[in-house]
Order: C-alpha cells, then sequence, then structure tokens
C-alpha cells in the first residue's frame, strides 16, 4: 500500500487539540461520535452535535488502512478541491483543517476530541493506495466521505 504524502508537522497539530482540552472538560461536557471505517464509506452514528467539544472515535472495521479528517467547510463533498493526485485538498480554499488521525489499522480505533465551533463539517478518509496489480484506490472518490453539523 502507497499513502498520500502527509506533512508530519499536521499529524502533530491534529493531536494538540486533543491534549490542550483533555484536562479542561469533564466527559458530561463532551460529545462523542462513534464512526465506523471500512472500504468504502464513513458512517457516523449521528448527522449532529452540539457545537463545544466533540470526541471523534473511528473504528477500522475493513481490510485496509483508513484514516479519518475532520474539515471545516460549506462546501459540498462533490465540490471539495482536488489535488493533482485526485486526493482532496487539505489546505484548499474553502476548507479548515480542523483535526486529523491517521493510520488506523484494520481492526484499530483511533480518537480525538476537537472544539467544534457551529457550523458544517465533512469527515472524509484521504488515503490513496496502489493495489497489486496496479489499480490506484482514492479513498475519498470511492465514497470515504460524509458530513457534520454542529449546532
Amino acid at each position: 500500500m502507497r499513502k498520500s504524502a502527509r506533512s508530519s508537522t499536521l499529524a502533530t497539530v491534529a493531536a494538540i487539540p486533543l491534549l490542550a482540552f483533555a484536562g479542561c472538560a469533564d466527559d458530561s461536557s463532551v460529545s462523542t461520535v462513534s464512526m465506523g471505517l471500512d472500504e468504502f464509506s464513513i458512517s457516523l452514528d449521528r448527522s449532529s452535535v452540539p457545537a463545544g467539544m466533540v470526541r471523534f472515535v473511528g473504528e477500522n472495521t475493513g481490510e485496509d488502512l483508513h484514516e479519518f479528517v475532520i474539515l471545516r467547510t460549506d462546501l459540498a463533498l462533490s465540490a471539495l478541491p482536488l489535488d493533482a493526485s485526485g486526493d482532496v485538498d487539505e489546505h484548499g480554499a474553502g476548507l479548515e483543517i480542523i483535526g486529523e488521525v491517521e493510520d488506523i489499522e484494520p481492526g484499530m480505533t483511533g480518537e480525538v476530541t476537537l472544539d467544534l465551533a457551529a457550523g458544517r463539517y465533512v469527515v472524509i478518509c484521504n488515503i490513496t493506495e496502489t493495489e497489486p496489480d496496479g489499480t490506484v484506490e482514492h479513498h475519498f472518490g470511492l465514497g470515504m466521505a460524509t458530513t457534520l453539523i454542529a449546532k
């Protein structure tokens, strides 16, 4: 498998909200969004959450490596900007990266807690992999995307 190039700085930045807020909020003030990641979908247990602290827990029930990226945007999923390789351009116009959990192996769970302002968010898997037969799979393009509203 080949994973799209990522900045190690982004992974570090994505972990900061979890560390920064872990001691500030008790469990009763944190909403939890449980999600399933598989080939090739992301399913959320809810479509909206109260604005504020939100804990995202993603379980990889598939056979491939997955990730989840939370982006704030008013763009439709079909209008998200793509880079030259066909992945979502996470730094493209109209997108703000809120957090990310990379490299969730099959059978494993990843989580992050983020402070969400009221607005519209998309949750995507932005991995690209090359299969042994040479087929290139863009997880986002194959359907690994969904929306979430913070009210």
